[in-house]
């Protein structure tokens, strides 16, 4: 019996050391993911503006062009965001990956919904 107890012990120990690295990696993959992405939003938004008050084919290429890095990049951080899906993490982190890739991650749900 306290055999038992001691390697139910340990691995409790092991997933939590386990879910603390997913935790950490979740945490600095927003951290990046967030910094990045006001850098690339705030360029969209301007190429965007000065398409709309200057229409020109130069402002509608830097437009669409700041658009596709933005769009490049959601994709890239969001499969990345992938490899921790299920992972045992907080409900604060938890609840900041969600808010990062709410489209992306209702998307999913819905689709294993729908296959379930």
């Amino acid at each position: 019996m306290r055999i038992l107890f001691v390697l139910l012990a340990s691995s409790c120990g092991f997933a939590h050391a386990v879910n603390s690295a997913a935790e950490a990696k979740v945490r600095d993959l927003l951290d990046a993911y967030h910094a990045r992405a006001q850098v690339l939003y705030n360029m969209n938004t301007r190429k965007a503006w000065a398409y709309s008050t200057n229409i020109t084919d130069h402002n509608s290429k830097e437009a669409a062009d700041a658009q596709l890095e933005v769009t490049r990049y959601q994709a890239e951080v969001y499969d990345e965001a992938q490899k921790y899906r299920g992972a045992q993490l907080s409900p604060e982190t938890s609840r900041l990956l969600r808010m990062a890739f709410q489209a992306q991650l209702e998307e999913e749900d819905a689709k294993a919904q729908t296959i379930a």
